[in-house]
């Protein structure tokens, strides 16, 4: 038979997130003051537990820190955001290093789904987002995998990034998602403007700091600025294994010498994937692709880009898009001219410069699909989709 523990329903009570609105914009979901109603103690989840004919009443305040801490990495930031206002004990724990080597400010949470946003609530969510990293870089974390978006004209949010940068330990990054033109700097209704300009020359002080404080960082994700300048910078990151450059300005210069340093600076760099529209009145610009080491590509989402070659003796995976034709600065190419009778079709491109390649779009390749003179009709297809050679002209330029 059980003993009476003595333990109140009173005592049970435990604070939660439920507790807490956090369905307003205004809500402090992160490391706002302390309730009043706690007086800066602990508050105390009581378990009872049996063993044998003997009760025994165990208290969250009664739990090693470590215990604790493992408890509290099970929580979503917004979460931990929320135990960090219970009082001043799990403040402080909130405040271990250890806590936050996983960073994410793309789970903080918006503003209900049942209204529009407006910019009221766009101001809410990025003050939020720097109290995250406020909150962050002043427990000096060791971060492993960072994932942040935001707008990098906002004042703010800028500085809280420069401070984040600088303060928290980056020496152990593996993998970091940059989002730094997550609200449009760089659309299309944009490109003559002013901010977007602006935008792109804070975009490089910013990357300047961070190749420098995350050396061994082996997966980037982020919207490039194509200039010398930043090339220069992202070949600090020699450890670099993934790499992903989104479009940023509507038109960007890439040209060959700048594809070329970053294929030989990078020595270990398996995946690749590209973004990037050339502007060109020829309506494609031709490139050649040389890697040692290279093991994955996508192109699909390139404009105004067309391979004239590769060397690829590792490639086992690509993707490629049509050449779409464009209207304005890029213009359609004359079908019937010269230049066009000399462009090589994509499938000997593939088959002389990438030997081990096994998937092309999606397609799975048969072991013989180099051999140019056999009959191959599902891969014809898949090429003649992709493909501005003369043979497959016709497939590719749809007005």
């Amino acid at each position: 038979m059980q003993h009476d523990t003595g333990a109140t329903e009173a005592d049970k009570t435990t604070y939660s997130a439920g507790d807490v609105d956090t369905s307003s914009c205004d809500s402090r979901l992160a490391f706002g003051e302390l309730p009043h109603d706690t007086g800066g103690t602990e508050v105390s989840a009581v378990v009872t537990y049996s063993h044998g004919d003997v009760a025994s009443r165990l208290s969250f305040i009664d739990l090693p820190p470590e215990v604790k801490l493992h408890v509290f990495a099970l929580l979503t930031a917004t979460e931990r955001g929320v135990a960090a206002a219970v009082c001043r004990d799990w403040r402080a724990l909130m405040r271990v290093a250890t806590l936050w080597s996983d960073i994410d400010t793309t789970t903080l949470p918006t503003c209900p789904l049942t209204h529009q946003h407006t910019g009221a609530c766009r101001a809410a969510q990025n003050r939020r987002c720097c109290q995250f990293l406020d909150h962050v870089a002043s427990a000096r974390a060791v971060i492993r995998r960072l994932c942040i978006s935001g707008d990098i004209c906002s004042a703010d949010w800028r500085g809280a990034l420069q401070s984040f940068l600088v303060n928290v330990r980056l020496h152990e990054l593996s993998s970091a998602h940059i989002d730094w033109a997550a609200n449009g700097a760089g659309d299309v209704a944009e490109k003559r403007n002013e901010k977007a300009r602006r935008a792109q020359r804070l975009f490089v002080g910013i990357f300047d700091t961070f190749t420098r404080v995350a050396p061994k960082v082996t997966t980037l994700i982020l919207p490039f600025d194509w200039s010398e300048r930043s090339i220069q910078m992202l070949l600090r990151l020699s450890h670099l294994n993934t790499l992903v450059l989104k479009k940023y300005f509507v038109y960007q210069c890439l040209s060959q010498s700048m594809l070329n340093h970053i294929l030989d600076g990078l020595p270990v760099l398996r995946r690749l994937h590209l973004e990037v529209w050339i502007a060109s009145g020829l309506g494609a610009v031709s490139l050649s692709i040389s890697s040692r080491q290279l093991e994955f590509l996508d192109l699909s989402q390139c404009r105004g880009l067309e391979l004239e070659r590769v060397n690829l003796p590792q490639l086992a995976v690509i993707k490629l898009n049509r050449l779409y034709p464009w209207h304005g600065s890029l213009m359609l190419r004359n079908p019937t001219s010269s230049a066009d009778q000399c462009r090589p079709c994509i499938r000997e491109v593939l088959a002389c410069g990438a030997p081990q390649l096994r998937l092309v779009n999606e397609h799975i390749l048969r072991p013989e699909w180099s051999d140019l003179s056999g009959f191959y009709d599902e891969l014809n297809l898949v090429i003649g989709a992709v493909c501005s050679c003369p043979c497959h002209q016709s497939d590719s330029w749809i007005s």
